[in-house]
């Protein structure tokens, strides 16, 4: 597909112009809903996108993945709730769980126990969780900021909590404070 600098289609071809908005739009975290399906027309300056597919143990980002995910952060140092440190947000290393991100998926099905729920319902979804890693690897200030369904909620903040110490994030060497966002995929039947 061939496309102006602009990122606008050159042509008029529906299912090009199709392709492009669910390209742009498909990983956004709270689409916008328009009668009952998803509003994919809304422009990309507008809309902030962030992946959380697991990376391969082995896989290592190129210079241009580097790149662009620097490009994303939108403030490079936040105030922590707890105690006025500073947290990064743009960090040389990202905070990570003891054995990697397929580790830390492996510990929430292990350790996530799902609620008893009323009726004859399924339910499934990704409840995002985020929290605060400190400089020594404790976790803090965790908060749901996108619900499933409440005990769901409750469930995956208590299993962020027992979680064992990350690896804190590293600025120029040293630990620091840093925020991390993590998905919990949830699927009730």
């Amino acid at each position: 597909m061939a496309a102006c600098s602009d990122g606008k289609p050159q042509g008029n071809d529906k299912d090009t112009l199709t392709r492009l908005s669910t390209t742009l739009h498909e990983d956004s975290i709270d689409p916008t809903m328009y009668n009952g399906e998803i509003d994919r027309t809304k422009p990309i300056k507008n809309v902030t996108v962030k992946k959380f597919m697991p990376l391969k143990e082995d896989s290592k980002p190129s210079k241009k993945n580097k790149r662009a995910k620097t490009a994303v952060v939108q403030s490079a140092i936040a105030t922590d709730s707890t105690n006025n440190s500073k947290i990064f947000d743009n960090v040389d290393e990202e905070a990570s769980f003891p054995g990697g991100i397929a580790a830390c998926m492996k510990y929430i099905a292990d350790n996530f126990r799902y609620p008893n729920i009323q009726g004859d319902c399924s339910i499934q979804g990704k409840i995002v969780v985020s929290f605060i890693v400190n400089e020594d690897g404790n976790l803090n200030d965790i908060k749901v900021k996108k619900s499933v369904y409440s005990d769901l909620d409750k469930e995956a903040v208590r299993v962020v909590k027992s979680m064992p110490k990350w690896i804190p994030a590293k600025q120029n060497g040293k630990a620091v404070k840093s925020k991390y966002t993590l998905p919990v995929y949830i699927h009730v039947q």
